[in-house]
């Protein structure tokens, strides 16, 4: 089984913060594979009593092929304070932004 670790990446900037912790743009060292790194803080989660709800995410973005859904790429790993998603980087803002502009999609 493959042992990643958070010091196999280059952590780049914020791209967006919520509820429950951050995203961030990253790089894996090895590959130069770019993804987003999303953060869920374990003190918040269960303050909320939402402890599962990181498997809960993997799983199911794990079993979507959608191009309207960023599915779920590669990792999903525990840290001594948060857990750590691995998301594929999508490009071009997001959708709530887009949408609140009245943009049309195609």
């Amino acid at each position: 089984m493959l042992k990643v670790q958070k010091e196999d990446f280059d952590i780049f900037r914020i791209l967006g913060r919520g509820g429950f912790g951050e995203v961030y743009g990253c790089r894996k060292r090895d590959t130069g594979f770019m993804c987003a790194i999303k953060y869920l803080c374990k003190k918040r989660l269960k303050c909320n009593n939402k402890q599962l709800m990181p498997y809960e995410e993997r799983d199911m973005l794990f079993k979507f092929d959608s191009p309207f859904i960023i599915c779920f790429e590669l990792y999903l790993f525990k840290q001594k304070l948060s857990y750590a998603l691995f998301l594929i980087l999508m490009n071009g803002g997001d959708f709530e932004l887009s949408h609140t502009k009245k943009e049309r999609f195609y």
